[in-house]
């Protein structure tokens, strides 16, 4: 169905694409994430485009919904300095 996420555990994600989680849940555009992390806008569009690919997520909701599921939000905070 389409939208659905098919499940893949967030440890074997690249740590740049994990980055873009926390700040796509807090309903950030490409831009703003760019700016805060020192990135190219069109660097952040490939990074959140290819974590919804391999998540299979239709849009950035479904994202936020997908690493919820895998804590990933949570461990993301614990990891941060």
């Amino acid at each position: 169905m389409l939208g659905e996420c098919r499940t893949q555990p967030q440890r074997d994600l690249a740590p740049r694409l994990l980055r873009m989680v926390e700040p796509v849940s807090q309903g950030c555009t490409n831009k703003e994430i760019a700016e805060a992390l020192h990135l190219a806008p069109h660097t952040v569009e490939n990074y959140v485009s290819e974590l919804m690919a391999i998540w299979n997520c239709a849009n950035r909701l479904r994202l936020v919904v997908r690493a919820q599921g895998y804590n990933t939000l949570q461990e993301n905070k614990e990891s941060t300095p």
